[in-house]
């Protein structure tokens, strides 16, 4: 059946990727995207598509408990980090690591190390880190290009794996949204396949690991060996304004004041705290009689109080340590707080239009609690309007009884309609068992008996239809449909439909009838009568609830749906793509994620974009034939891997990013000068990512052997192209 919106399902995202080249600006860029889908929804009515894109998607995915939880913790994240650099705390322990920064190899090693240790946020590293060790780096005549490409470097990828950062929750939350288009997988948890797709994401992994590579093998290669060379010919910048005190409190308003004593232990206690504490909440809400491994107990917890939680707990601690040492005055540390909060605030608003527009684009999932009553009921030959009145009396569905009363009469249709194909194959077995061999004999009297068991199958048909129309909810179902949102008829047949069956009138179903041709007897002899007999597809004419369209309204464009079905398309044809589209996914997935990325210039834009509609691909793609995908499967853990890894590798390329942006800035550096000189790294740890990761993993190389090769690939070729700067 044909797909209701078509190419225009794709409409928002490729709206948000063109604009967000045009204009350079990502928040501009969804909005309209997020407006076209509501167009497209609204039959192009302006007023009704911006009254359903507020109420519909961006309210109601601000009001999400889920998208809520995000949000607080990032703040809270925010606020503690705000505290901590405000107090020095940062400042004290690059003072005590300093000391073993004594040449240029070990200074890069320290800030590659620093760089892990601040790994619950990107901003948060990239301002921390940058301002100060600008003076460190100094000293140590490493140029402020390197400087950035460190900060850079362990910015998003650190907080992008680590389980306790402001990204944590957002990835979970991107690939739940994926998940939700799943019903057959409704036990599979985000949580536990973001834990397990970490082996997967080669750029992420090859790119924290090709810091402390250069740095030990002390080789770099293209703009970034020019700019180290000059830096130890001693050709440093000179102290500007960018570099004062001033300058850094108006870049970053935490920047800590020079009299502010500088302690440690301010620093990582706070972190400490939150790491113990969001590790207690994980396991104790995902702790369980049924739960014996620490997999199973993480994959169940509840991942998004967790963070919370331990995020309070952090900023707590932080709190009463810097109020105790009596640091700050209690003005300045709510001003601090309140200074790192409002610096999340660009991350946040790029999430929520993200997740906005994906719930526009996703498909409209159900649950699936019902479906297993459904079929027991099924099993043990219980008589359909008992099933109808079971579910919906029984269980305690909310607001979706209607729709879930659907899919169970569509479940109950399909097992007729099986009961009705099983018994014309039996009754034909029987006659050629009997020894009725003639052609004509046979299709004469399996017309005589497939004619009564299609009377029974419609029969039964009928008595669903008579027992939903008595549950009140599903009525109001039927007659909601004649009317949308904008007060704009419905397509004349379901309306005439909705009608006649609101008003308790009877359903006239058209009835099948087709001559078998002459050409067809050869089937018959075989046993091969199916195509004698009414397919399912041809019993959706009978019945316009089980149409395609028919439960398209409400407010989803079901855009992976349709990108499920286009791409498959190219398997099914002709050439490379079609003989291996199954083992390139991943590498697509990759490619695909890191051009959208480098486009907008956000990686949370890119997933929020990129992952609904890969999920339902990969797992579509997986599933056919008898193949029973698992959440272990490593072409679906690669593919969701390579979307979290792609977007930040087009990130680390992009002039437009934040990070970037961000990176060079807070290090003194050149913005040109810092993108020309950190992308041929990015593109090198791309290609290798590409070569020794997401290919290999799609004709079945595992992954930890790729891992190692992956390393000594980067070995490799910086010992091709690299050359000492010394």
């Amino acid at each position: 059946m044909d797909h209701p919106f078509g190419w225009l399902s794709l409409l928002p995202p490729i709206t948000a990727i063109v604009l967000a080249i045009a204009t350079k600006r990502i928040v501009f860029s969804l909005l309209i995207g997020i407006l076209m889908g509501a167009l497209v929804l609204k039959n192009w009515e302006l007023i009704p598509a911006v009254q359903h894109m507020c109420k519909d998607h961006l309210w109601k995915q601000l009001t999400d408990p889920d998208t809520l939880h995000v949000f607080f913790f990032t703040m809270i994240m925010g606020v503690m980090v705000g505290m901590i650099n405000r107090a020095a705390g940062m400042r004290g322990l690059v003072n005590v690591i300093s000391p073993l920064a004594s040449n240029r190899k070990r200074g890069q090693l320290t800030t590659w190390f620093l760089g892990l240790f601040v790994f619950f946020d990107d901003y948060a590293n990239t301002m921390l880190l940058g301002n100060t060790l600008k003076p460190l780096t100094d000293k140590l005549k490493i140029a402020r290009e390197k400087l950035a490409y460190l900060v850079d470097s362990t910015a998003a990828p650190v907080a992008g794996l680590a389980l306790i950062s402001t990204w944590v929750a957002g990835e979970i939350d991107y690939v739940n949204d994926g998940l939700s288009q799943l019903p057959e997988t409704s036990d599979w948890k985000a949580f536990s396949l973001f834990l397990s797709s970490i082996p997967y994401r080669f750029y992420v992994l090859f790119a924290l690991l090709f810091v402390p590579i250069v740095a030990i093998l002390g080789r770099d290669f293209g703009p970034m060996l020019t700019a180290e060379r000059k830096a130890v010919q001693g050709m440093l910048p000179a102290e500007t304004d960018s570099d004062s005190q001033e300058s850094n409190l108006a870049n970053d308003p935490t920047a800590p004041s020079p009299e502010t004593p500088a302690r440690w232990f301010n620093a990582v206690i706070p972190v400490i705290v939150t790491v113990v504490a969001v590790i207690y909440f994980l396991y104790t809400s995902g702790k369980s009689d049924d739960t014996t491994t620490l997999r199973d107990i993480f994959g169940n917890a509840d991942s998004y109080s967790s963070l919370l939680w331990g995020a309070l707990w952090g900023a707590g601690s932080a709190y009463i340590l810097i109020i105790a040492q009596r640091l700050l005055s209690f003005k300045e540390l709510h001003q601090a707080g309140a200074n790192g909060a409002r610096l999340m605030m660009p991350a946040l608003i790029v999430l929520w239009l993200a997740q906005s527009m994906s719930s526009m684009t996703k498909n409209d999932s159900i649950g699936g609690s019902h479906q297993p009553v459904v079929q027991a009921l099924l099993a043990s030959n219980a008589e359909p309007k008992a099933i109808v009145k079971y579910v919906a009396t029984e269980l305690e569905l909310g607001d979706q009884e209607a729709a879930i009363l659907v899919d169970s009469m569509k479940m109950i249709v399909a097992d007729r309609h099986e009961r009705y194909l099983a018994a014309c194959d039996a009754h034909l077995e029987s006659e050629r068992a009997g020894g009725e061999s003639s052609i004509e004999s046979l299709r004469n009297s399996l017309a005589v008996f497939e004619k009564k068991e299609r009377g029974k199958f419609e029969e039964a048909t009928a008595e669903i239809f008579n027992a939903a129309r008595s549950e009140e909810s599903f009525t109001k179902f039927f007659v909601g449909m004649q009317l949308d949102e904008a007060g704009q008829t419905v397509h004349a047949d379901r309306l005439e439909f909705a009608t006649q069956f609101s008003r308790g009138g009877s359903v006239s179903y058209r009835r099948w009838q087709k001559s078998v041709a002459d050409t067809e007897g050869s089937k018959a002899e075989t046993g091969e009568n199916s195509a004698d007999l009414l397919s399912f597809e041809e019993a959706n004419d009978f019945y316009p609830w089980i149409n395609f369209e028919f439960l398209y309204r409400s407010g989803k464009l079901y855009s992976g749906d349709f990108l499920s079905e286009r791409l498959a398309s190219l398997k099914e044809g002709e050439g490379f793509i079609a003989t291996n589209f199954v083992p390139m996914l991943p590498t697509m997935v990759f490619v695909l994620a890191s051009i959208v990325a480098f486009s907008t210039g956000t990686s949370w834009g890119t997933m929020g974009i990129v992952m609904p509609l890969v999920i339902p691909l990969a797992y579509s793609q997986l599933s056919t034939g008898d193949t029973v995908v698992t959440e272990a499967n490593p072409i679906l853990l690669c593919c969701i891997g390579s979307v979290l890894a792609g977007a930040i590798f087009g990130d680390h390329c992009s002039p437009i990013s934040d990070t970037t942006v961000l990176s060079s800035q807070a290090s003194g550096c050149d913005h040109i000068a810092h993108v020309r000189t950190q992308l041929p790294y990015a593109v090198l740890v791309g290609l290798v990512s590409i070569v020794f990761g997401t290919l290999p993993i799609g004709y079945g190389v595992p992954v930890w052997l790729l891992l190692p090769i992956g390393i000594a690939a980067m070995v490799g070729a910086l010992f091709l192209i690299g050359r000492k700067v010394e």
